[in-house]
């Protein structure tokens, strides 16, 4: 609060400062053969200097201070610069018309720093700014170099009297318009990009603020055209109102906190999700967030040697030692023992899931006499032998060894949900022979799920709907399965697209996969079945598409 306090008083020292130039003007006028201009720059130069120097306390981007340290070095470069035309060059010599020309290089470049300096908003602390922002310089320098050689062409200024008497009259023209514009567009770019990139909604509502000094800057500027030699524009010349606007228009976004600064620590922890205060040696919380719980003393102490359940058994507490006592922080991990459950059910289900198919099974085999139900069950257990096998292997080994068992359990969830779902396909083709999509869908589905607890990020999404052979539909999933099980140590992340579009169409992106095996082997098996299949990889990601033909058509 008390730093607040320093840089409100230190902002109303800068406005004080700047507000003194007209009595300053005032004073001098009646004075005759002494100069204000000197007077003025030193009080300008006074004001950047305070408001430079707490911007640099302030602000948290390095990058940040560095753009508005450029700012306010700009704005002295323009003083000076005013202050050398009045009162060390001739009166209308061509000295004194390049140093006029030569105020709309800082104008110009200090409104594009300033649009540098808040795209750091929401970046981290070693961001570089990209590239493609340092194209802006060219414009800016070919709107410079067009005000430059204003003598050439007059595209800025033209002076109807001659370039000799410039002083006495001119007419702005196309470059001087751009030249506003360029400095209005950045403004409102700023205005927006600030907005945008805020954080905390409340702070939002504060976007009036720095529309103050823009508002003052644009009621000049028309008082400046409609009469350039009334009273405000006697007292405070336009280039000074400038190095007031801008670095007025910086400070009142870090006062809207628009623009991030370590001004406002305390609301930053408020509007955290992360719960934890500071604790002195003494054990007296010195803060802590609306998100903290109670905790003692010896909780606190003990949480940096290890971690501390608190009494929710929800919730974990750790601490670490600053200066003049203790940090402290909790953090949640309901949804961690949540998935241990999770887990230690599908364990559960997967060992009595696999003794039911495996009872099912043998008393199939003895009760089947039909040779249509032997074949399709012989059929079954062709189909995923492979996976049976290896699902009771993986059985037999957690007996052995409970190291990896979360593992071997997610991928045995894997194994066992493509033996009971192809089982399912294979029963209800040899029933009709036709099966609906959709039931090739839910398979893929349960698949992705099992992949999810696994580790995999899988998404899946299916588009349409149709009719296709049974022996089709078991191609794709039992191709999908190979593939997955395949990269299942590998990849990352699964998205799979079914579309029945014309055609059933099934695509698979792999991340992290640049080949696999059986690719070869699958697309010979869709090109006899009168089908497609592709394969391609790009920057680690391999993308699958294969199609078959839809029994009359897909309906998207």
């Amino acid at each position: 609060m008390r730093k607040i306090k320093k840089t409100i008083f230190l902002d109303w020292v800068c406005i004080f400062l700047i507000i003194m130039s007209g009595p300053v003007r005032v004073l001098f006028n009646v004075i005759p053969g002494y100069s204000c201009n000197i007077i003025i720059f030193l009080l300008y130069t006074s004001a950047l200097f305070i408001w430079i120097s707490q911007v640099k306390c302030r602000l948290l981007q390095n990058e940040e201070c560095k753009f508005l340290s450029g700012v306010a070095a700009l704005m002295l470069f323009l003083m000076a610069v005013r202050t050398i035309k009045f009162d060390f060059l001739p009166s209308g010599s061509v000295y004194a018309r390049y140093a006029w020309y030569l105020y709309y290089v800082p104008q110009t470049l200090a409104v594009l720093w300033m649009f540098f300096a808040v795209l750091y908003i929401g970046k981290p602390y070693h961001y570089q700014l990209e590239q493609k922002w340092r194209i802006l310089y060219i414009p800016a320098f070919i709107l410079i170099g067009g005000i430059m050689t204003n003598d050439f062409h007059q595209l800025a200024f033209r002076f109807p009297d001659g370039i000799q008497n410039w002083g006495m009259e001119y007419i702005r023209g196309f470059l001087y318009i751009l030249a506003i514009g360029w400095i209005m567009i950045f403004c409102a770019m700023i205005l927006v990009i600030t907005f945008s990139r805020c954080a905390f909604s409340q702070n939002r509502r504060k976007i009036w603020i720095p529309m103050i000094p823009l508002g003052i800057g644009g009621v000049y500027t028309i008082i400046y055209i409609l009469s350039p030699k009334g009273l405000f524009p006697s007292l405070y010349k336009m280039a000074e109102v400038i190095c007031f606007i801008f670095p007025a228009f910086m400070e009142c976004l870090i006062l809207a906190r628009l623009l991030p600064s370590n001004d406002s620590y305390m609301d930053l922890w408020q509007v955290s999700s992360a719960g934890g205060g500071l604790m002195d040696f003494e054990g007296n919380i010195f803060y802590s967030s609306e998100k903290c719980l109670p905790v003692k003393k010896e909780q606190i102490i003990t949480a940096k040697r290890k971690i501390v359940l608190l009494s929710d058994e929800q919730t974990i507490l750790r601490s670490h030692e600053v200066s003049g006592g203790w940090g402290f922080w909790y953090k949640d991990i309901s949804d961690i023992l949540k998935l241990n459950r999770n887990l230690e059910d599908v364990g559960d289900v997967l060992v009595e899931e696999n003794a039911m198919l495996e009872g099912a099974i043998r008393l199939s085999e003895k009760k089947i006499k039909v040779e249509e139900k032997n074949q399709l069950y012989n059929e079954i257990a062709r189909e995923v032998s492979p996976q049976l096998k290896e699902l009771n292997e993986l059985l037999d080994s957690l007996e052995q060894n409970n190291q990896d068992i979360r593992e071997k359990l997610c991928y045995g969830g894997v194994l066992n949900v493509y033996i009971k779902r192809c089982s399912n396909l294979l029963i209800m083709s040899r029933q009709s022979g036709v099966l609906n999509v959709g039931e090739l869908w839910l398979a893929l589905s349960e698949s992705l799920e099992y992949m999810r607890l696994y580790g995999i990020k899988a998404y899946g999404e299916k588009k349409g709907e149709g009719f296709l052979y049974g022996k089709d539909a078991i191609l794709v999933y039992e191709s999908f399965e190979k593939i997955i099980e395949s990269v299942l140590q590998k990849t990352r992340a699964v998205m799979v697209l079914l579309d029945m579009k014309d055609v059933l169409s099934i695509k698979i992106e792999l991340d992290r996969v640049k080949s696999t095996r059986n690719l070869l082997e699958i697309q010979k098996k869709f090109e006899k079945c009168n089908g497609t299949f592709e394969t391609f990889s790009e920057e680690d990601t391999l993308y699958i598409r294969g199609t078959l033909p839809l029994l009359g058509g897909g309906v998207s």
